[in-house]
């Protein structure tokens, strides 16, 4: 993902212990747990001496009170891809609910004249617009410098791959970069039953995956709001960060 050569090689380490390998499910305990994302994977990626550096040098520049005009068009662009993230993980969570209708998958279903209804180029198009969301998040979410984001991704990639026998009964494969890529052929000769079972009700892969793209929603729409110094003060003395809602509101702020 070409965005994070731009972070330096530590921003380079850090996403490449992330998304540089993909895994089968239960092939490595790399998805396994939380160790890896524990202060010593922290260090040996790289992370914490990119967090120091950028530390140290926003010291500097405050002290000898340079470069404000650089800064707040760093912090322009960072608002603006964080808002890419927000604007992804929406899209990728609607491409889910949207395959999480239990009609696509009813092989009874007639017409009003009693014709046998077909799904088939319907569940095509929506598993073809989730791929096209998931793999377009996952160009957005690695050109963000957050840590905690690149996190909850890590998080869904893992998911993805612990879901990948599943996915590619219906056609749809995990690359090495771990996007993915859709077989029409066998995705048309698919299961209604395993379709139903991987995108649909609260248990689902599909499910469970928009729950996430909602969560990455929030954060990454807190954080913009963050970076531009939106958040106050409540009545009662606590600090508050505006947009961590997932509102209607939200859309237009």
């Amino acid at each position: 993902m070409s965005g994070i050569d731009g972070y330096g090689s530590g921003m380079n380490d850090f996403y490449s212990s992330f998304f540089g390998t993909s895994s089968t499910a239960g092939g490595s305990s790399f998805f396994g747990g939380t160790s890896m994302l524990g202060d010593y994977s922290m260090i040996q990626s790289g992370a914490y001496k990119k967090l120091l550096t950028a530390y140290y040098k926003s010291e500097k520049a405050s002290e000898s009170g340079e470069d404000n005009a650089a800064a707040g068009e760093l912090e322009n662009e960072t608002t603006g891809k964080l808002l890419n993230v927000k604007s992804d993980a929406e899209s990728l969570q609607g491409a889910l609910n949207a395959l999480n209708d239990a009609s696509l998958y009813d092989a009874s279903a007639v017409d009003k004249e009693g014709n046998k209804v077909d799904h088939t180029e319907d569940i095509k198009k929506k598993v073809t617009a989730f791929v096209e969301a998931y793999n377009s998040y996952l160009d957005t979410a690695g050109d963000v410098d957050a840590t905690k984001l690149l996190k909850k991704t890590l998080n869904m990639v893992g998911f993805t791959s612990a879901n990948a026998g599943l996915l590619k009964e219906v056609g749809i494969t995990i690359g090495k970069d771990n996007k993915l890529s859709v077989d029409e052929e066998k995705l048309k000769e698919a299961k209604l039953t395993t379709l139903d079972t991987l995108f649909h009700g609260r248990g689902s892969f599909g499910a469970r995956m928009s729950d996430k793209a909602q969560e990455v929603y929030k954060m990454a729409n807190g954080a913009a709001y963050s970076n531009n110094r939106a958040s106050t003060y409540t009545y009662n003395g606590t600090y508050s960060i505006l947009g961590t809602s997932n509102g209607s509101l939200d859309k237009y702020l």
